[in-house]
């Protein structure tokens, strides 16, 4: 067993690999494997590229906090943990910030509503995400978020 606190690097095969942590966002123990030669970056489950996160022990908003650390990295080609490699790594952050972002200001207008995380969660619509994977896990990533926004975890 190896630990690391915020950076590992390990040298394979004639390759150079480095584990970075990121913190507390889909798990409590979320990092990255950068390839700095390939400029390859393994994201894990810090990005399911147009697939719908699960987020069932993880921090929304550190989350969302992450983007602009993980957007430093000047990868070619970004792995998801989930969903299809994206073709060109332009976009792919903002695009998946996004989702979390319209997720965050959408639980915020219908827990004013709603009252109830639970009743909030039932009424968020992210219809341009329709056709993303796990499209059924709205109500549950809303659920999270808006006991988040209420200060639950």
């Amino acid at each position: 067993m190896v630990t690391f606190d915020d950076l590992l690097t390990i040298r394979y095969g004639g390759r150079t690999f480095q584990i970075v942590y990121i913190g507390h966002c889909h798990t409590k123990g979320d990092s990255v494997v950068w390839m700095p030669e390939e400029r390859v970056l393994f994201t894990g489950d810090l990005l399911d590229y147009r697939t719908q996160p699960v987020n069932r022990l993880g921090n929304f908003e550190n989350w969302i906090a992450a983007f602009s650390l993980l957007k430093q990295f000047p990868a070619r080609r970004i792995v998801p943990g989930h969903g299809p490699i994206p073709a060109r790594t332009a976009g792919v952050w903002e695009e998946f910030r996004g989702y979390f972002t319209r997720l965050r200001s959408r639980t915020q207008a219908t827990l004013k509503k709603a009252k109830t995380p639970e009743r909030a969660a039932a009424l968020v619509r992210m219809e341009e995400y329709r056709n993303w994977f796990r499209a059924h896990l709205v109500e549950t990533n809303a659920l999270k978020m808006a006991k988040e926004l209420r200060g639950r975890r």
